[in-house]
């Protein structure tokens, strides 16, 4: 068994705070933190359980915050809901990353877990300035041989991108980037991973997603 995810949300307290749906919002903005920081750990901590953690951010700070044993493991952690509100893009993928990253790792030394992936997890989502992209294991090679293709999603807030990462037949270079439209975090994990996809011709490419009506993706010039 492993710690297979780490979430979080604001506390239910925050509606009467920050209106006008934030609370909602901030869920959604977790995903571009949340999803990524739990892949990077996915089956590299071993446990006795298959644990979770869920974490509840509020602004009241306490000397020793509480935690629950249950599955999942619950636990809350000081947030400073104000300054996020005001705060860039970056600057609130950075909060939520520290903020993720300081509870994962005070619940692990509490269960005596192995931190060490989620100090590697939290460097490379720093270095990466909290940019992440899921990118399509499967890849398709165009019917001329000159171009292989990739479907890819851009996490950010508030929306996430879909994107074709076009590369060069033999190697992992990438050519170009295909914007194709904007997605909403809660669908665009249906799209990490996208199997089905074909050639309708060498300037055409296709794919679905198995839930969406199929995407047609038309190349402009490659120079």
């Amino acid at each position: 068994m492993y710690l297979r995810e780490v979430d979080f949300s604001a506390d239910d307290e925050i509606v009467n705070r920050h209106k006008g749906g934030f609370a909602q919002q901030f869920f959604f903005d977790s995903y571009c933190i949340c999803l990524p920081y739990s892949s990077l750990i996915r089956l590299k901590i071993p446990t006795v359980d298959d644990w979770k953690i869920s974490i509840t951010f509020y602004d009241t700070v306490v000397d020793e915050p509480p935690m629950s044993r249950c599955l999942p493991i619950r636990t809350r952690w000081p947030f400073d809901f104000s300054r996020y509100v005001s705060a860039t893009n970056l600057e609130k993928k950075r909060m939520m990353l520290e903020g993720l990253h300081a509870a994962s790792l005070w619940v692990a030394e509490q269960m005596c877990w192995n931190t060490a992936p989620l100090q590697a997890a939290y460097e490379t989502l720093l270095k990466a300035d909290c940019e992440w992209s899921y990118v399509s294991k499967k890849q398709w090679l165009s019917p001329d041989r000159t171009l292989k293709v990739r479907v890819a999603v851009d996490l950010d807030i508030p929306m996430h991108h879909l994107m074709l990462n076009v590369y060069q037949p033999r190697t992992e270079s990438i050519i170009k980037r295909i914007p194709l439209r904007l997605l909403h975090p809660i669908n665009s994990p249906s799209y990490f991973n996208v199997k089905n996809g074909r050639w309708v011709s060498n300037d055409q490419f296709a794919f679905q997603d198995g839930y969406h009506p199929e995407t047609f993706v038309d190349f402009p010039p490659l120079s």
